[in-house]
């Protein structure tokens, strides 16, 4: 559990016990926890905006203007992640979306995408980007379980979530073995997370 999930279930289940010990200053006391998650996600983003500075300027890359359809989705994405993968995923999709990497940089899946991704998911993306063109599902299963000691449920469930995002297809028609193949999108997907170089 991450720390801002801890934080709001800490709230949920101090909710009533402070209503019955502050009585009209509840709303008070609310503020306070808004703030302190306000707090988080504002350190959060800054963090990740340092980097993308310190990105643009240590490769001489040029920013651009973000439309904000794009822009708020990718910050808003960004103050909330706390995992380091993660977050450095959205630190080079921030990046590589103000530089114009690809055609359809600015297109707002992407950002929802990433937000879509756990911990789990972003190691198996970059895992299955890093193998050959084609993945023999039940052998990549077994070797990503015991190499990363996940149960084989654990993968599945990420898997599934890669499907369903568009980010891997099955290309079996024959019933045998499934293999699961990366995509264009997927491929550019991988590409805007995984680096910021032109």
């Amino acid at each position: 559990m991450n720390e801002l999930e801890v934080v709001k279930e800490s709230i949920e289940l101090a909710k009533d016990f402070i209503k019955m010990l502050a009585g009209p200053a509840v709303s008070e006391i609310g503020l306070y926890f808004q703030d302190q998650i306000k707090y988080f996600r504002s350190n959060n983003l800054i963090s990740k905006i340092v980097k993308v500075q310190e990105n643009c300027k240590k490769y001489n890359l040029t920013p651009n203007q973000i439309p904000l359809r794009t822009l708020i989705p990718l910050l808003d994405g960004a103050s909330i992640e706390d995992n380091p993968e993660l977050s450095e995923m959205w630190t080079n999709l921030i990046t590589n979306t103000a530089i114009g990497k690809i055609k359809k940089v600015h297109h707002p899946s992407w950002a929802m995408i990433l937000k879509q991704l756990s911990p789990e998911d972003a190691l198996m993306f970059r895992e299955v980007f890093n193998s050959s063109d084609a993945i023999v599902w039940e052998s990549f299963k077994v070797s990503f379980a015991k190499k990363y000691n996940f149960t084989n449920e654990d993968v599945s469930f990420s898997f599934t979530n890669l499907m369903r995002l568009g980010l891997l297809y099955n290309t079996t028609k024959d019933g045998r073995s499934s293999i699961f193949k990366k995509n264009e999108f997927a491929k550019n997907f991988f590409d805007l997370v995984s680096s910021f170089e032109k």
